[in-house]
């Protein structure tokens, strides 16, 4: 969809208005750790609950540190089985 980062706080906005959001793919956009902040960030309050995968597969900009930062918030959410996939 040609996403970059400015465009994760309106994804973020609508994943947490939906109770029923299961998987938010993002694959093939131009992200980056800034995004993946964002996702963090606007994720770790608990909104979203039923969200279970974020696919981010092809956004060349998340380096090792954008995966990282997926740890605390894929911790806070274990018991819902949530899941980061980066790889197709």
């Amino acid at each position: 969809c040609g996403l970059e980062d400015d465009d994760v706080a309106d994804v973020v906005t609508a994943v947490c208005k939906s109770d029923a959001v299961q998987v938010v793919d993002l694959s093939g956009n131009r992200l980056t750790d800034a995004a993946c902040q964002k996702l963090c960030v606007g994720l770790a309050g608990g909104a979203a609950a039923q969200l279970q995968t974020i696919q981010l597969a092809g956004n060349d900009g998340i380096t090792d540190a954008g995966r990282n930062m997926f740890t605390g918030l894929k911790m806070m959410r274990a018991k819902n089985g949530f899941d980061v996939t980066f790889d197709s």
